[in-house]
C-alpha cells in the first residue's frame, strides 16, 4: 500500500469510525456528510500537505477516486 493510500485510509477510518476501506467504499454510504467532508479535506491537507477541498471530496466520494485525486495533487 502506498504512503498516500495509507494516509488517506487512516484519515477515512478515523473520521468515519469504520474498520476497513476499499476502493469502492463510498464516503456518504460510510457515514460521511458535507460537514465531515470539510474535516476530511482539512485532515488530508494537514497529513499530506496537499490542497484538497470539500467540494472535491463530495464530487469524488469513492475511496479509490479520492486516493487518485490526492496522488494527482502530489505529482503537481
Amino acid at each position: 500500500m502506498s504512503q498516500i493510500r495509507e494516509h488517506v485510509a487512516k484519515i477515512w477510518m478515523n473520521l468515519l469510525k469504520v474498520e476497513e476501506v476499499t476502493d469502492d467504499s463510498d464516503f456518504f454510504e460510510s457515514g460521511g456528510t458535507s460537514i465531515t467532508a470539510v474535516y476530511f479535506a482539512a485532515d488530508i491537507q494537514d497529513e499530506c500537505q496537499l490542497a484538497v477541498d470539500a467540494i472535491e471530496i463530495i464530487s469524488n466520494p469513492k475511496f479509490g477516486e479520492l486516493v487518485a485525486l490526492v496522488r494527482e495533487r502530489s505529482a503537481e
